[in-house]
């Protein structure tokens, strides 16, 4: 960030710089010139303004959009996930569970979030749905701590579609769970199930815009801030060639100041990575 800051101060240093020059050079300034108050009083003019313009070119953004490609436009933004419209991600586990409670699936997770909001009542059709909608072979027989949960395990990255009422949900194997259902998910891990969450929403969306957060962050224990595992995220679609998702992609944040993300630092770092190719 100080930076950025520094770039847009020497910026607007030069550019005012430049104008009191041309000033100079057009109207008989002599006697200006020769004060020393009124140059003191130029000069901090000239400083204030290039640092209020800085600040103002960096404050702190609530959304950003990159054009990692002709064929993918990735937004961050601050929002509500559930209120977006499209196809909607959800991180589950590899478990695909949906028991909210007894230290399974916690209820302020965006995994019981979801259950809770749409399937509340609903839980046995839900059950169903997502079994329906699992590959039929790939998975592990494990015994489970609560015995009424699921006992197939699938590969992390594992993604299936549910759709609910004008919007399509992903759900995604995001986190293994240990005998005592406690969530984990390892950093090569981690890299692998975005790379087939990619590979799954660009075979199956078409054009439809797609919406997921910034999982990782929470009890997935990738041990990474929030701003590391976003801009990881952005790297991770940004290297993918194949990746031609033409209702874009967009990444939804709670809350920015909660999670400590600054969004102008953010698109800074990629704008930077990015060479724009020859005409």
């Amino acid at each position: 960030m100080k930076r950025v800051f520094g770039k847009h101060f020497a910026t607007a240093i030069a550019a005012l710089s430049a104008t009191a020059t041309l000033a100079t050079a057009l109207f008989n300034l002599e006697g200006i010139k020769q004060c020393w108050i009124y140059g003191a009083i130029g000069a901090i003019i000239v400083l204030a303004g290039s640092a209020i313009y800085a600040l103002w070119q960096i404050r702190s953004k609530k959304e950003i959009e990159l054009n990692l490609s002709s064929e993918l436009k990735l937004t961050v933004k601050e929002g509500d996930l559930f209120k977006q419209k499209g196809v909607i991600c959800i991180p589950f586990n590899e478990y695909f569970d949906t028991h909210v409670g007894d230290g399974v699936v916690g209820k302020d997770t965006l995994h019981g979030i979801f259950i809770n909001k749409y399937f509340e009542d609903r839980v046995g059709e839900l059950d169903k749905r997502i079994s329906e909608a699992l590959p039929k072979d790939g998975f592990e027989e494990c015994k489970r701590r609560v015995e009424t949960c699921p006992t197939r395990k699938y590969p992390l990255g594992t993604c299936i579609s549910l759709r609910e009422g004008e919007d399509t949900y992903v759900l995604f194997a995001l986190t293994h769970f240990d005998s005592n259902d406690i969530a984990n998910v390892s950093r090569s891990e981690f890299t692998e199930v975005i790379g087939k969450l990619t590979k799954y929403l660009n075979d199956t969306v078409e054009d439809k815009p797609v919406f997921m957060p910034l999982f990782g962050t929470g009890l997935s224990r990738v041990n990474r801030t929030a701003q590391r595992i976003l801009i990881h995220i952005v790297d991770t679609l940004d290297f993918n060639d194949t990746v031609t998702i033409k209702g874009g992609v967009n990444i939804i944040i709670k809350s920015l100041r909660k999670v400590n993300v600054n969004l102008n630092t953010v698109e800074y770092i990629v704008k930077q990575g990015i060479v724009e190719k020859e005409q």
